[in-house]
């Protein structure tokens, strides 16, 4: 069986908003629901490394206060593969969001009491939890 490393990074502003992707329609992966910054590593790259190189790819922002927050693995039959994702928490400075349209729609800072209202990726809610928990 194959292994998948992927990172994700939950960026929180100064009102406890998070920042939230939502994915293109052309995805094959959970297309259209919202998500965070993140993706599978390159060969050889360090996991915080490519948390940052994600979270500029996908979003224009610079992020350097990562911090790990929770994992997730599940394997997937399909592929032959097992994903295992890192997540890692940040603090947003400044700067303004610029989404790729090829990877996203649209994005939002919603508080964490209101992750429920949207459709999210599996893993995100119990993530938003986790650090509600931690506050």
């Amino acid at each position: 069986m194959k292994k998948g490393l992927i990172v994700h990074t939950l960026i929180l502003n100064d009102k406890k908003e998070a920042l939230v992707l939502k994915r293109s329609v052309e995805e094959s992966m959970y297309p259209s629901m919202w998500d965070t910054p993140g993706g599978t590593l390159e060969d050889g790259e360090d996991p915080m490394v490519g948390a940052r190189r994600e979270v500029q790819e996908e979003t224009g922002l610079i992020v350097d206060d990562l911090d790990l927050l929770s994992y997730t693995s599940n394997v997937d039959v399909s592929k032959d593969t097992q994903f295992i994702r890192l997540i890692f928490m940040a603090s947003y400075g400044e700067g303004t969001v610029i989404l790729d349209p090829n990877e996203h729609q649209d994005y939002q800072w919603i508080g964490l009491e209101r992750i429920h209202t949207i459709e999210t990726v599996d893993y995100l809610p119990k993530v938003i939890e986790q650090i509600r928990r931690l506050q």
